[in-house]
């Protein structure tokens, strides 16, 4: 299987576009999966946890459900299922945790169509209920689309253009494959004012072929929200798989890029295991950490020639970086110009009098309303370039043309022109350009009657700027905070921002450092009543830190202020695991370890299921060393290390310990080949001292055959710790 960055991918596709002599057929083909909406909707792992309290709320509707604890529900939920549950001759065994009771990793797919059968005892058994939460889910979104559907519906508009501002031969995409239900496809081309056309009953799939219309075709495989069959029972998804010949053929045609779609047993991924070829390459696109399925591994490997798996940030970012690179835009029209695609829509509204011989007199009506027509698009082209160019509207010119002050206006434009920067400044910044970035922010808090959130931002992002510069400029980037930190009528979380801000500042980026000033910062958020839960959370978290970095260090109130984490109801779930996780490794670094304690806050971290990869990985990879290290488990360390690298394969530290694993184990040839790449790859002195302590001190472990490969290690990480040392 062969791996690529999201930018070697983008080099390949722009070669394929200027190459590209088909000028009918688009050269891609994407297809989508519920990785794509994320942030709007819930993905599989997600729905699994909100579905059990939805089903509470239709079971008790009328009742009150404010006393309603979801967590209780969930594990209820679940314990009932793994208690009764029984899989059949072709169905799948799902395992579940111990404790939680709730689905493992490795069942989130096969457990989500358990959830979604007739087989689930108190699941979404029949079509109408699943379609009721699917509906539902959408109704109750607090956020109605995402960057990601936003940068493509855009990058589709843009294609349009071809011959003016697209500078490619072919069009990139016209037809767009996606396992989800939602109608967040159809929202964002709607925005941008891009036509599209659906076939979203899988029952009656059309078949697909492309000409050279502008129009969208938009692929629903399982069916979409609006239709009455979906497709997410296992026996809906055999069902649907008659569609996989259509599919083979179109996928055969195209460069496949594949985004947020884990490759489920469907029509979808059957088509793309019977393809013979990719005419573009097929791009797997997969956020780091992610493990691919058996499936899709083995569908990479079988096209080695042209499949790649492409690791990417998440959707959002992938999309925006390919957005950029195709159209040499940092900012979607709708975001840069919304105004002008308003306009656009307008513009094809104009009324032509009737031609009919029987009409003897105008009724007045077309002429008054292309009059309006008219009317209208002179204000919106007035409001664009006020828009576009808000300085110039400070102040307003009277009949006579001297000027009249008009304090509103002068506020209201103050804002326009804030924002204007803060924009400009906010793209600049990204692509590294940070003394201009600076100067922006700089200007917007020159700009008289600015409000005192958009001041604040100001100076917040103006402070972080100075931190990234090379050397940092640190002292600018504390008086930034401090700023915010004393204006009187800062927002309360810009506030408590800057002091989070300024405390990692003091606490991490001075040498030397300022613990107790970094103390003090997170103490401020952690007592502001208005912060955030996030942000006091977050302060808990960097405070508890602080304290294990004094001379002496003060361990129980770091094991404290973790714990305060972990009790907090509505923390985040990536704080809350990475408050298990500090007080997991602090138990273990005691003077007398409490063992016991840290393996069962690094179990938990493990069995939580909305804990992000990266945290689960480091969860596997610490837990497996401790237990080698405390209780002599050699098994456990390979079995945990393992874990840990099924979600990140690059981590040099998992990979060393794995060749531990294995050195102890008596595997030495693999054992030498892991620790060898990963000592190369190590740029910590305290790691490698580390290493070598600790095989000095399990030397009595090591079986005959593996003593010549653990010289040999040995001889690696004195070498290294020598070039390091220079």
């Amino acid at each position: 299987m062969k791996e690529i960055t999201l930018d070697q991918m983008l080099t390949n596709i722009c070669h394929s576009l200027e190459t590209s002599s088909d000028g009918d057929k688009a050269v891609y083909t994407m297809l989508i999966g519920a990785g794509f909406s994320y942030g709007v909707i819930p993905t599989a792992k997600q729905i699994l946890q909100d579905a059990p309290s939805w089903l509470h709320k239709q079971k008790h509707a009328g009742k009150d459900q404010e006393t309603v604890n979801k967590d209780s529900i969930c594990k209820e939920f679940w314990k009932t299922v793994s208690e009764q549950y029984s899989p059949g001759k072709d169905q799948p065994k799902i395992e579940f945790q111990e404790g939680n009771y709730f689905p493992k990793d490795s069942s989130i797919t096969d457990a989500y169509k358990l959830l979604m059968s007739g087989d689930c005892p108190g699941g979404l058994t029949t079509p109408g209920l699943r379609r009721e939460y699917i509906r539902n889910l959408h109704k109750s979104a607090i956020k109605k689309n995402n960057p990601a559907h936003l940068y493509l519906a855009c990058l589709l508009n843009q294609q349009r253009k071809m011959g003016g501002a697209w500078k490619y031969k072919s069009s990139f995409c016209r037809t767009i494959l996606t396992t989800n239900f939602d109608p967040l496809l159809q929202d964002a081309l709607q925005l941008v004012n891009v036509l599209y056309y659906m076939s979203d009953r899988p029952e009656v799939l059309d078949y697909l072929q492309e000409d050279d219309y502008d129009a969208i075709h938009l692929v629903y495989t399982h069916g979409s929200m609006h239709r009455y069959l979906l497709l997410n029972a296992p026996e809906e998804i055999h069902r649907g798989t008659k569609n996989s010949v259509s599919l083979k053929t179109h996928f055969e045609r195209h460069g496949v890029i594949v985004i947020g779609y884990g490759g489920w047993q469907d029509a979808t991924m059957e088509a793309l295991s019977q393809a013979t070829q990719f005419d573009g390459n097929l791009y797997w696109c997969a956020r780091k950490g992610d493990t691919l399925s058996e499936d899709v591994q083995q569908l990479l490997k079988k096209h080695a020639g042209y499949a790649y798996k492409v690791v990417i940030p998440d959707a959002d970012e992938a999309m925006h970086t390919i957005f950029k690179t195709l159209t040499d835009s940092a900012c979607a029209e709708l975001l840069d110009d919304p105004i002008a695609l308003l306009i656009e829509q307008i513009q094809g509204l104009s009324v032509s009098e009737s031609k009919s011989t029987e009409s003897t007199k105008s009724s007045g009506y077309i002429d008054s309303f292309n009059s309006n027509l008219s009317n209208t698009i002179t204000r919106l082209n007035l409001a664009r370039a006020a828009y576009r160019n808000p300085e110039i509207y400070n102040r307003k010119t009277s009949s006579d043309d001297t000027y009249v002050d008009m304090k509103a206006q002068a506020v209201t434009s103050s804002q326009a022109v804030a924002s204007k920067y803060m924009s400009q400044a906010l793209t600049l910044a990204k692509d590294n350009n940070l003394t201009e970035a600076i100067d922006l922010w700089s200007k917007v808090l020159d700009i008289l009657d600015v409000p005192a959130k958009q001041k604040a931002k100001a100076l917040i992002n103006r402070g972080v700027t100075y931190g990234k510069m090379k050397p940092p400029r640190t002292e600018n980037e504390i008086a930034d905070y401090t700023a915010v930190i004393e204006m009187p009528d800062a927002p309360a979380e810009q506030k408590a921002k800057a002091l989070l801000n300024r405390g990692i500042t003091y606490g991490e980026e001075l040498k030397p450092p300022k613990i107790k000033e970094s103390i003090a910062d997170y103490t401020a958020v952690v007592e502001m009543p208005h912060a955030t839960a996030k942000q006091r959370a977050g302060a808990l978290l960097n405070r508890g830190a602080a304290y294990g970095k004094m001379e002496p260090p003060r361990i129980e109130e770091s094991i404290a202020d973790y714990t305060a984490v972990i009790e907090m109801p509505d923390v985040p779930a990536e704080q809350k695991a990475g408050a298990l996780f500090n007080r997991g490794t602090t138990y273990a670094w005691l003077e007398s370890p409490r063992i016991e304690e840290a393996i069962t806050d690094y179990t938990t971290v493990v069995d939580m299921p909305d804990a992000p990869a990266e945290q689960k990985s480091t969860a596997h990879g610490n837990l497996g060393l401790l237990l080698f290290e405390e209780k002599d488990d050699i098994t456990l360390l390979l079995e945990e290390t393992t874990k840990a690298l099924e979600y990140d394969s690059t981590h040099y530290e998992w990979r060393f310990n794995l060749g531990l694993a294995k050195l102890f184990l008596g595997i030495p040839d693999e054992s030498l080949e892991l620790c060898s790449s990963a000592i190369n790859e190590c740029t910590d002195i305290d790691q490698i001292d580390d290493a070598l302590k600790l095989l000095r001190r399990k030397e009595s472990l090591l079986p005959e055959k593996s003593k010549t490969a653990y010289e040999q290690i040995i001889q690696a990480l004195n070498k290294r710790r020598t070039e390091l040392e220079h």
